[in-house]
């Protein structure tokens, strides 16, 4: 039986070209990226709350980005955009809370809590994003606290606490809520409203714009709390005013309330994605199984899988119908234990285009137990014949002209010979350049006098041959292991591109366009600027 088929080539992938485009998403929606791209950046802002009745002011929305988080091109991805909290009428209540913001990437989900309300009369701001600014009350202690701030808590941190609430008897000032960068300030002893927390300046869009600043809080004596930088509301000053509120899709808080007046609604939040140029991928080669020592029996070692951003290719079944990016061929009776004369399945899991193929079948009847072939990335591996001495060839490679010249890649291992049969031969090269697919050719058995079933090529993601077995059932040599993995990347000329480890390779000038051509024979890591 071909005793493994090595890891199979995947479809083409494209560095991140994403062109720099910027969606702002100021309504839930779903962002659908360009096709080349395969890194975004994005900033994520939740709604901003509402100040509080005779209160403080609201806390902004929580305000936290990604950088090069890995996406799919041609992909949507669905952005949730956090509602401002909405003011009451009900002094015991602090102001509505701000709703969170979303933007559901899998390879890096970010929620951003909404901002926590304004506390109102005899109230404590609620906690949130960012903290609502603290209530006022007519006479003596306690203080009315700011809420917390980062809550549930991220890093960094996606906010801060609000200011507490005060003033001089009566104490009716309400704190400042709390902003993005900064926490909200406490109300001052003449009665003057603390001020909203600052905001978080971002270019994201190309131009520095600041989100998620506090509300006011509401001051009694004529001075209202200053509206926090990033879209937050000014507080009410004096008795029966009216805060106001936070600016749309910035997360801003909305200002408290004055006398028995409802605090000011929240901002709406906001998501924004970049779809970026360039980035630091990680990059995964997959390693060949290692071929069956001496005296063993039983499945091959399979391959494992090489990765690259979104793509990955399964490693190849073993020999003795293991499933893989390409199966491996059936195991001949007496060859094997019982359960693995069956070829394995290929393109497992399944991928479309399909990234391999199943292994060959074994033939078994009488006299003459032949294997089948390894699956290539081009053609199944090939049946066992039903006739001595031949067995099943491996499945055919791809060729593939990505380095600039024509290479086949992922080739099936020839099955091994059982008792006078020949060992199958390796996968045909098909139209590759020199190098052939990679697959081993099984070996040749006598009684007693069995061979090596040969390596799958390094790099290439061969698969081994099988080893012989004489008529006594003896494997006296091992069956071959499978050839590596690799990742190739073709980036346009005018790139940047640097690799690690040093082992890994970068050509210029390829092709007519003069691409650069990145080569990772083992795993590392590709810079594209």
């Amino acid at each position: 039986m071909a005793r493994l088929n090595g890891g199979i080539i995947g479809p083409k992938n494209i560095t991140s070209f994403g062109k720099n485009t910027v969606t702002s998403k100021t309504s839930t929606g779903a962002v659908t990226t360009i096709s080349t791209t395969r890194l975004v950046d994005v900033l994520v802002a939740a709604g901003g709350a509402a100040g509080g009745v005779t209160g403080g002011g609201g806390g902004a929305g929580g305000y936290r980005t990604g950088s090069s988080i890995l996406v799919c091109g041609s992909t949507p991805y669905t952005m949730t955009v956090g509602a401002g909290g909405s003011g009451n009428n009900c002094n015991c209540t602090p102001g509505g809370a701000g709703s969170n913001s979303v933007a559901a990437f899998p390879s890096n989900p970010i929620t951003s809590a909404g901002g926590g309300g304004g506390g109102g009369y005899n109230v404590a701001g609620a906690a949130g994003g960012s903290g609502g600014g603290g209530g006022t009350r007519d006479s003596g202690s306690p203080v009315y606290a700011g809420g917390a701030g980062n809550t549930p808590p991220t890093s960094p941190a996606q906010g801060t606490p609000g200011g507490a609430g005060g003033g001089n008897a009566p104490p009716r000032a309400g704190g400042g809520g709390g902003g993005s960068s900064d926490p909200g300030s406490d109300a001052s002893p003449s009665n003057q409203g603390g001020n909203g927390g600052d905001g978080t300046a971002n270019t994201i869009t190309g131009s520095s714009v600041t989100y998620a600043g506090g509300g006011g809080g509401f001051g009694l004596g004529g001075t209202a709390g200053v509206a926090g930088p990033g879209g937050g509301g000014v507080g009410a000053a004096g008795p029966g005013a009216s805060g106001a509120a936070g600016t749309a899709n910035t997360g801003g808080g909305g200002g408290g309330g004055g006398c028995g007046v409802a605090g000011a609604t929240g901002g709406s939040g906001i998501v924004i994605v970049k779809e970026l140029n360039n980035g630091t991928y990680c990059v995964t080669v997959g390693g060949g199984g290692a071929g069956d020592g001496v005296g063993q029996s039983g499945q091959g070692q399979v391959g494992t899988n090489s990765v690259f951003g979104c793509i990955t290719s399964a490693g190849g079944g073993g020999g003795g119908g293991g499933a893989g990016g390409s199966g491996g061929g059936g195991g001949s009776e007496g060859s094997t234990p019982v359960g693995f004369e069956q070829p394995g399945a290929g393109n497992t899991p399944p991928t479309d285009p399909p990234q391999g193929n199943a292994g060959g079948t074994r033939y078994n009847c009488g006299p003459v137990k032949n294997s089948g072939g390894g699956g290539g990335a081009g053609g199944a591996g090939g049946n066992a014949p039903s006739s001595l001495p031949a067995n099943g060839t491996g499945g055919v490679g791809v060729p593939n002209a990505i380095t600039g010249s024509a290479v086949s890649y992922a080739g099936g291992g020839g099955a091994g010979g059982f008792c006078q049969g020949v060992g199958g031969a390796a996968s045909p090269c098909g139209t590759g350049g020199a190098g052939g697919a990679g697959g081993g050719n099984g070996s040749p058995p006598g009684f007693g006098n069995t061979e090596a079933g040969a390596a799958g090529t390094t790099n290439r993601g061969g698969g081994g041959g099988g080893s012989g077995r004489d008529g006594g059932g003896q494997m006296n040599h091992n069956a071959g292991s499978g050839g590596s993995g690799i990742v190739v990347v073709r980036v346009p000329s005018n790139s940047t591109v640097a690799v690690a480890p040093g082992t890994n390779s970068v050509a210029a000038c390829v092709g007519p366009a003069n691409d650069k051509v990145a080569t990772f024979t083992v795993s590392g890591t590709l810079t594209v600027s």
